[in-house]
């Protein structure tokens, strides 16, 4: 989640657009077989206050953000799912 926030920030400071705030939670949903303990999937959930910007624009830069956070890119090849839900607040 936090690998995600990081991404997300620089993404809107690349559109020169500064949140106030930026918050994330991930959920992972596990497995245990034979072969021991395997994540899932991951669910993000983020919201962030950022000025000037629309829910269309902000769930774009998420989702730009979740393709391309170094940590999803390591663990998305194993997963069975890797979901976000992108909230802008007012």
């Amino acid at each position: 989640a936090s690998c995600f926030s990081m991404m997300l920030a620089k993404i809107l400071g690349d559109q020169n657009k500064t949140p106030q705030q930026i918050s994330t939670a991930a959920t992972l949903t596990m497995r245990v077989d034979n072969a021991g303990v395997k994540i899932t999937s991951i669910h993000l959930v983020t919201e962030a206050q950022v000025p000037g910007m629309d829910q269309a624009a902000f769930e774009k830069a998420a989702t730009e953000a979740k393709e391309k956070c170094p940590v999803s890119g390591l663990v998305r090849p194993g997963l069975d799912s890797l979901t976000l839900e992108a909230r802008l607040k007012s």
